[in-house]
């Protein structure tokens, strides 16, 4: 929705399983005074068909949590909510991305005040996340993309020793940068290109007008 150039963005399903299709809102977005509250899909959870996770602000404009979502919900319109949304992982108020690993385990999130920057990470089944690394967004660092498949091994953008930033693969266990997976001398290395299918990485995604290259 694009309301005088604000835009939100609400969630929607479409119900085939009866003869007339039918489009029913998941997560309804809204404009107000202190800003937009928008909902995003963060994992699809293929092992869970019933339930996704979503991203959304709606307890606070500037701080998104993350929900479970049932897909046999519905939002509510009168109240602007939907009950069936689980909060996984609440926001303390400056977590910029979360991470999650194949299974939707919120293993890990970046955060930021100002320029001081920190990466947190956890293990299945402990409660509290721990400090890996603390960067300043406008120094050499690396930025964390995703797990592997063996949910062990993380995927990071990095830029540390080069002028470009490339892929490289890291033991959050060891807080170790380990072999570098591609980069390129001219363009930022900043995506990849999953199968989650074939359960490996097929491509990379350069800064350079979104230009993706498989490998």
């Amino acid at each position: 929705m694009d309301s005088d150039g604000n835009e939100s963005f609400s969630l929607y399903k479409i119900d085939i399983s009866k003869n007339k299709s039918k489009i029913v809102l998941l997560v309804g977005s809204t404009v107000g005074i202190s800003g937009i509250s928008s909902a995003t899909v963060v994992h699809t959870l293929p092992e869970d068909p019933d339930n996704i996770i979503v991203q959304y602000n709606g307890r606070k404009i500037k701080a998104a949590d993350l929900y479970k979502l049932p897909l046999s919900s519905r939002w509510n319109t009168k109240r602007n909510k939907n009950n069936k949304m689980k909060l996984v992982a609440k926001n303390p108020g400056n977590v910029q991305r979360w991470l999650l690993d194949n299974a939707g385990y919120v293993g890990g999130s970046t955060t930021l005040n100002g320029l001081e920057g920190k990466f947190l990470y956890k293990e299945q089944g402990v409660k509290e996340f721990k400090v890996l690394q603390e960067f300043n967004p406008l120094d050499e660092g690396f930025s964390p993309i995703s797990f592997d498949f063996d949910d062990k091994t993380l995927f990071v953008s990095s830029n540390i020793g080069r002028d470009r930033a490339a892929i490289y693969k890291y033991s959050p266990e060891k807080n170790k940068l380990g072999e570098m997976v591609f980069g390129h001398d001219e363009v930022d290395v900043t995506g990849l290109i999953m199968s989650r299918h074939q359960k490996k990485l097929l491509g990379v995604i350069l800064l350079m007008n979104t230009l993706s290259l498989f490998i």
